[in-house]
This record gives structure tokens, sequence and C-alpha cells, in this order.
């Protein structure tokens, strides 16, 4: 069983050198942001490419909470854990 992680702000700084150190380790990844789908789509490319590990996008604000529950379905229904 891979390990999985959720991060947010991803699409840029802190939260895509996040996601690329655990892509490195083999880790699962899902990105994680609100402002620029198209950044995020852009960085799981290339983090796929490179690490061959399973990422996802989920698109949406964390402090909604329609939004969380929307992408844990996302999240439930489309990666494999």
């Amino acid at each position: 069983m891979r390990k999985v992680i959720f991060i947010t702000g991803a699409r840029r700084g802190l939260g895509v050198a996040c996601a690329w150190k655990f892509a490195k380790e083999g880790f699962n990844i899902i990105l994680n942001d609100y402002k620029d789908k198209e950044r995020l789509i852009k960085n799981q490319k290339e983090i796929q490419e490179k690490y061959k590990v399973e990422c996802m996008v989920c698109f949406g604000d964390i402090a909604n909470e329609d939004d969380v529950r929307r992408m844990l379905n996302e999240v439930k229904k489309n990666l494999v854990l």
C-alpha cells in the first residue's frame, strides 16, 4: 500500500516544493489549491513524468465545507489507495 499525501497550496512555492519532495519519496500526491487550476495540472504532469507516482488535482477551497466534501469524494473515487 502506497502512502498518500494531500497538499494544500500546491500551485506554487512551499506547497509545490513539498509535493516534489514527497513524490521523490514515493508518495502518491493530491495537489490542492483554489486559484489556478491550470498551474495545478502543470505541476501534476511534471510530477507524474519525473517520479512515476499517482498524482491528482483537487481544485477547491479547504475553508469551504462543500468543497471539502466534494474533494474527498473525488479522492475516494479516483485515487487508487
